[in-house]
């Protein structure tokens, strides 16, 4: 498999003339040049200044308004991120300009130690590249791309009933980005629009495998920051084999771009799903949006894959119906987990002792408390995905791969649990029955592990 790396470019000398003729030309027109670029940054500012009054006001549609609309993917995360704010809304939220001055010791500050000699909360992985050092800052006449810094404070309410403290949420977290003057129906003339992340995109091209490579499943890009180049080719390459995998375990198919985006440290992809999220992840997809992940720059194929296959296992199942995220959350990561299982050699044995281990102490979670996922409590959080793991293997065991696809078509287009579980499994009691099966099934393991 060809892989295409697209790199953010700018032209260089390629000749000693060339060399002269440039510096000739910064000498005659310096003041000029800084006029504009001076104008383009003020501009921005002030979309910048726009933005933050909209987040603090909760307004997700004015916030809105300035993000560009031509990337779906990338505009359907931003709805999202700001679907939040009417929710949670920061007690402190800025934006600012980070000047290249700056940008040294800000990166020499991330991979620093606390203050008890644990490393910096956001810091990247010990092996992390220092490449983002030369990221550019530059205001031309329709195209910005600079350092940018958000910085917010917010209290987040624990899920329902939950005990313990509010959480604070005080953060600061900085990347490239940029910003493009685009036109708009307000503004012919074009507006100043936040298009994301200034990424390195890197692409796979479809081989001649037909078994793997089915048109669109060569249709795989990459995004990423300067040093994770190599890695992000290593996930382009191995995603046709994982998306065909799991398309074939779902029963599905998944015909459109598949776009994963690699972040150097969690806060950074905590931000990028919205203001409020607080619980540490490697992973994320939500619906139309792209595959996050935050691995490091030398991650290997055994480490990527049951990352990938559980986040695209979420692609493939949200493909199901328009109402996929209101299917109960541990049986989104459980059928998740089951997607990786092929990738891990022992997911499936842990698992199994993990479940085994909380029915002998009594401490299954039902299934109602691990349901929903902003009101899950931290103390079950676990049972999500290994409890849901464990159902989901049962269910697919007991009723065929095919059923269960079918319940989770069915959920997925608007029918509740117990009505997919009469329907599409056949069990007049609905998932109430299938619950005290599986429960009844796993005390008798227990009871056959007991000395």
């Amino acid at each position: 498999m060809k892989t295409t790396l697209h790199l953010p470019t700018a032209p260089g000398p390629r000749s000693a003339l060339f060399l002269v003729a440039m510096l000739l030309g910064v000498l005659l027109v310096p003041a000029a040049a800084l006029a504009d670029g001076a104008k383009v940054r003020a501009a921005v500012e002030s979309v910048l200044a726009e933005m933050e009054r909209a987040v603090l006001a909760g307004d997700a549609d004015a916030y809105l308004r300035h993000v560009a609309t031509e990337d779906a993917v990338f505009l359907q995360e931003k709805k999202m991120w700001a679907a939040d704010l009417r929710r949670h809304v920061p007690e402190t939220f800025r934006l600012r300009i980070v000047d290249p001055a700056e940008r040294a010791a800000n990166e020499a500050a991330s991979r620093g130690a606390g203050r008890d000699g644990a490393p910096a909360a956001d810091a990247p992985a010990p092996d992390a590249p220092k490449a983002e050092a030369d990221r550019p800052h530059e205001f031309g006449p329709t195209r910005a791309v600079f350092e940018l810094e958000m910085k917010w404070k917010m209290t987040v309410p624990r899920a329902e009933g939950e005990a313990g403290d509010p959480r604070v949420i005080d953060r600061t977290v900085s990347y490239p980005v940029v910003f493009a003057l685009l036109p708009t129906e307000d503004a012919p003339g074009g507006r100043w629009l936040y298009k994301g992340e200034h990424w390195i995109e890197v692409r796979a091209e479809p081989g001649d495998d037909a078994e793997t490579n089915h048109a669109h499943r060569g249709e795989n890009v990459a995004m990423c920051f300067a040093g994770y180049e190599d890695v992000s080719r290593r996930v382009v390459e191995m995603l046709p084999e994982i998306r065909a995998h799991v398309d074939t375990g779902f029963e599905q198919d998944v015909p459109h771009e598949q776009v994963v985006k690699i972040y150097p440290t969690m806060q950074h992809l905590q931000a990028s799903i919205y203001l409020s999220y607080w619980d540490g992840l490697s992973g994320w997809n939500e619906p139309k949006e792209s595959i996050k992940i935050i691995v490091r720059p030398n991650a290997r194929r055994q480490q990527l894959q049951p990352l990938l296959a559980h986040e695209y296992g979420h692609v493939v199942t949200f493909e199901m119906g328009p109402q996929a995220t209101d299917i109960d959350w541990w049986v989104l990561e459980g059928v998740a987990e089951l997607a990786a299982e092929a990738y891990s050699s022992n997911s499936a044995a842990r698992t199994e002792q993990q479940v085994l281990r909380w029915a002998a102490a009594d401490k299954l979670a039902e299934f109602s408390q691990i349901s929903d996922f902003r009101n899950t409590h931290k103390e079950v959080m676990g049972h999500v995905y290994r409890q849901g793991q464990h159902m989901s293997a049962y269910i697919t065991q007991r009723f065929g791969r095919t059923n269960r696809n079918n319940w989770l078509r069915a959920m997925a287009n608007g029918a509740s649990i117990d009505e997919a579980s009469v329907k599409e499994l056949g069990v007049p009691g609905g998932f109430a029955e299938i619950d005290r099966d599986w429960r009844s099934d796993v005390m008798s393991r227990v009871r056959e592990e007991e000395p």
